[in-house]
């Protein structure tokens, strides 16, 4: 017996704990993991896919969403995402949660692409965009928010913040 469970929402993580509840204590039965990328015509195709898929490869329920202001970085997304398959050790999983779930939304300024994170209300939220930290003002809903290049989501799942259980699914 413990007196407490924690861990990450994935599949296994969520099905370990629920035969367990009114028992000891959880953490929360999170879904399946988010995230939301936000990103300017700055961004590279091939760094919002890799960030895309890492989430992607967690389960076939996770969640991965792009949002730009910039078309041509539509248009190159799946490229980067099938390139970033072709040598992805889990690309099985990764493409049937992004078939599943994966979504690309051109928007016409970086206020609809916060009001869409806001709608989301994403576990992870990344802003690749100049003035990210000024976009990040307007973001009222997200579980954690990673700014700028250098802070891909997994920062915050291996290196900084004191958990890695987050809300999600809103």
């Amino acid at each position: 017996r413990v007196d407490k469970i924690v861990g990450p929402g994935i599949q296994w993580g969520a099905e370990a704990k629920r035969p367990v509840v009114g028992h000891v204590g959880i953490d929360l039965m999170a879904g399946p993991t988010e995230l939301l990328v936000i990103a300017d015509a700055g961004a590279t195709p091939a760094r919002v896919a890799a960030d895309m898929l890492a989430q992607a490869e967690h389960d076939e329920d996770a969640t991965s969403w792009g949002v730009t202001t910039s078309s041509a970085l539509a248009d190159a997304l799946p490229a980067a995402l099938e390139a970033a398959l072709a040598t992805a050790p889990r690309a099985a999983i990764a493409r049937a949660s992004l078939e599943r779930t994966g979504l690309v939304i051109v928007v016409p300024d970086m206020a609809h692409a916060v009001e869409v994170a806001n709608r989301r209300a994403p576990e992870h939220l990344e802003i690749l965009a100049a003035d990210a930290r000024g976009i990040s003002q307007g973001v009222r809903h997200a579980g954690a928010i990673f700014l700028g290049d250098m802070t891909p989501e997994p920062v915050g799942a291996y290196l900084a913040g004191p958990s890695h259980v987050l809300p999600k699914l809103g």
